[in-house]
């Protein structure tokens, strides 16, 4: 390819990913619009909209945007009273907030535009809602907070599907093969990201840099394998920055990158890449971690991550090969990638013990051990995002063709050097021989330069998010892009050259290309408009009218425990301080989280009265949902099943919130009450 083919062919692809990006920029705003009305909600109306953790994450921009100043706003954040009475917190570095700390400062700066130059950034009119409720203003522009951080998180959003486009067209060589992976992706919308309904999330900011960094590690391999490759200086620089940014945006990132140096590894032992090329891709990696690792304060979640013994493990690795050039196919290759996994294991037992993350592997040991439940464990797995991938997901994914397009693609790509890794063991087995050696393992390594290192490492990422999908559905919001991006092989030369008509007949490989286009399309256009065709308003009066007397009723310097989703709700509406809130990952917050709900338990009301007086709150909230069973239809999941795990002294008293509800709540005042929510006093015994 000429040099003007190639910035012809580099230009068409920043053209259509540019439009790509906008078109799915528009499609996530207008169904979140479509689903709440989220225009003519008033701002106590949109805050509620950002349940448990996004009420939580979204108070913190506000607090930024809030504030006299953009240095008190972040002062705020740095030395936080109000998130974990009565600790002082650097929220900034302990929730991966830059996201906010960066939107909140963008916000003050179009605020001081508007200002400077006379103008009028939002227009603000009175809702009348009906149904007896009292009207409410409602105001539209960026100069509404919410708005304008909205507009950023779609911004993101677009950028998600910029990069998708990306990452198919350079991984199958053709920009066919990145329209094949965006109609995918549309196609399998709702399987595929939720940014549209959670927008304030972390994956929400981190996601984008997640699938940059896997596609800029793609595009690193698939050089190494080039006569004379392109210098990859500035692709490794992105890495770094891609990596660097993701685990400052989302502590999840570091399992992302985890899997990611796991495959590396284990296609550099099998002779797919070499040395040199694994050197610089940890090493790019290694600086974006550390740069992290700063930018969150020495983070105890992070530095003492699978991520950074995964790491530690690689280095050794190369340290002790560090005359050998690359690796091939042998045993050796096995032995060494489990005695790394070991090592890396061993190195993580080691570590100092934070506690952090510790809930992390029993929430997938009780996935494989369900006897293993405890109270933590099951606030987790019994949500529905922590539920194994149900039939109706590989259902979805059959009618829209995405399955059995990956299927065939893969299939096609592998088939020419599986049949030839395939002889030469057999010949192997018939020497009985246990496993290629001598002149017979070059043989298989020659077999192995056929494949492309980059399809192997993106074929590995697939089977990894498949089984962490399997633990958790959530996290199939990684395993359905990924499955996109692979779609794209079917445009790839690999599979093209698998099949001799199309090899010989360009033009037939264009038709074939188009049906199969069309074919997608048909599959799956009825997905998209039964997305689009959902329209709602949203409205939680119960919730509003609680918020409504926290604010009015009690003084500023008051202090709230109760359900997790509900203290993100009152410390974002009201700015009262609070005890525990919906970060689970903290082992501090789980053991706070523990003693508050004891107001759901079957403890004596004065146990409970004591543990909420212990945490310093001056008022407890009650739910509905979490008092009464019948509420709670999962089996095994009701706050009584957990609590009988928890506390199994108590199992035949019983329960203590409906009493506490409805009935007599001594010690505590009843002091606010509706159909969803009570708040208890916790006044002098």
């Amino acid at each position: 390819m000429s040099s003007n083919d190639y910035q012809m062919r580099g230009s068409s692809m920043l053209i259509i990913g540019v439009l790509v990006g906008i078109l799915h920029y528009y499609h996530v705003k207008s169904l979140y619009e479509n689903d709440r009305h989220f225009s003519h909600l008033s701002s106590i109306e949109r805050e509620m909209c950002f349940r448990s953790e996004m009420g939580l994450y979204y108070s913190f921009y506000k607090r930024i945007v809030t504030s006299h100043s953009f240095k008190d706003g972040l002062y705020k954040l740095t030395h936080d009273n109000l998130t974990e009475y009565p600790d002082t917190i650097n929220a900034l570095h302990k929730f991966n907030i830059y996201p906010e700390a960066m939107i909140g400062g963008l916000w003050r700066i179009y605020h001081l535009g508007v200002k400077t130059f006379g103008l009028n950034g939002k227009q603000c009119y009175m809702i009348h809602r009906g149904e007896g409720l009292p009207p409410v203003e409602s105001c539209e522009g960026f100069g509404e907070p919410i708005l304008f951080y909205l507009e950023v998180v779609w911004m993101f959003a677009g950028i998600t599907a910029f990069v998708l486009y990306y990452f198919g067209s350079h991984l199958s060589g053709s920009q066919i093969g990145g329209c094949l992976t965006i109609l995918s992706f549309f196609i399998n919308h709702t399987e595929s990201t939720r940014v549209q309904w959670t927008p304030p999330l972390r994956e929400s900011f981190a996601y984008p840099f997640i699938l940059l960094h896997c596609a800029l590690i793609s595009s690193i391999l698939q050089d190494s394998r080039k006569t004379m490759p392109r210098p990859s200086f500035w692709k490794g620089l992105m890495s770094l920055f891609s990596s660097f940014v993701s685990l400052l945006f989302w502590q999840f990132s570091q399992f992302i990158l985890t899997c990611e140096i796991a495959i590396l590894i284990a296609i550099y032992a099998f002779g797919f890449i070499k040395r040199h090329c694994l050197s610089q891709i940890l090493a790019w990696i290694s600086a974006g971690f550390l740069l992290a690792l700063v930018g969150l304060g020495g983070n105890s979640l992070l530095c003492f991550s699978f991520l950074s013994a995964i790491l530690t493990s690689a280095w050794v690795l190369l340290i002790c090969d560090g005359s050998v050039n690359s690796l091939g196919f042998a045993w050796t290759s096995v032995l060494k990638i489990i005695s790394i996994i070991a090592f890396a294991i061993v190195l993580k037992l080691v570590f100092p013990s934070t506690g952090n993350d510790s809930h992390i592997v029993k929430i997938f040991l009780s996935k494989i051990f369900p006897h293993s439940d405890n109270f933590h464990t099951l606030m987790y797995t019994c949500a529905p995002e922590f539920q194994r991938l149900p039939w109706s997901y590989g259902v979805g994914l059959m009618k829209s063709l995405l399955l059995p397009l990956v299927l065939i693609a893969l299939l096609l790509v592998f088939w020419n050097p599986t049949f030839h890794i395939l002889a030469v063991l057999r010949e192997h087995f018939r020497k009985k021989l246990l496993f290629p050696r001598y002149q017979n393992a070059l043989q298989l390594n020659d077999v192995v330069k056929l494949v492309e290192p980059a399809i192997v490492f993106n074929t590995c990422l697939l089977i990894a998010f498949f089984v962490l999908s399997m633990m958790a559905m959530r996290l199939k919001l990684f395993l359905t892009p990924q499955m996109c991006v692979l779609v794209s092989l079917i445009a790839s030369k690999e599979s093209v050259n698998s099949i001799q008509i199309l090899r010989e007949k360009k033009s037939l490989e264009y038709l074939t290309l188009l049906i199969i286009f069309c074919a997608i399309y048909l599959s799956g256009i009825d997905n998209i408009k039964r997305q689009r065709s959902i329209e709602g308003e949203y409205s939680n009066y119960p919730l509003e009218e609680l918020l409504t007397w926290v604010q009015m009723k009690t003084k500023s310097s008051d202090v709230f425990a109760g359900p997790m989703p509900v203290m993100a709700s009152i410390l974002l509406s009201t700015g009262r301080p609070i005890v525990n809130h919906p970060y689970y990952e903290d082992e501090a917050m789980r053991n706070r989280t523990l003693l508050v709900y004891s107001l759901f338990s079957r403890k004596t009301p004065s146990e409970a009265f004591e543990s909420i007086k212990r945490l310093g709150a001056n008022f407890a909230v009650l739910e509905a949902n979490k008092c009464f069973d019948h509420m709670q239809p999962r089996k095994g999941c009701k706050m009584t099943d957990l609590w009988d795990i928890e506390d199994p002294m108590n199992t035949k008293r019983p329960p203590l919130c409906p009493t506490l509800f409805s009935n007599d709540a001594s010690p505590f005042e009843r002091v606010f009450f509706n159909a969803e929510y009570v708040v208890l006093k916790v006044g002098l015994r």
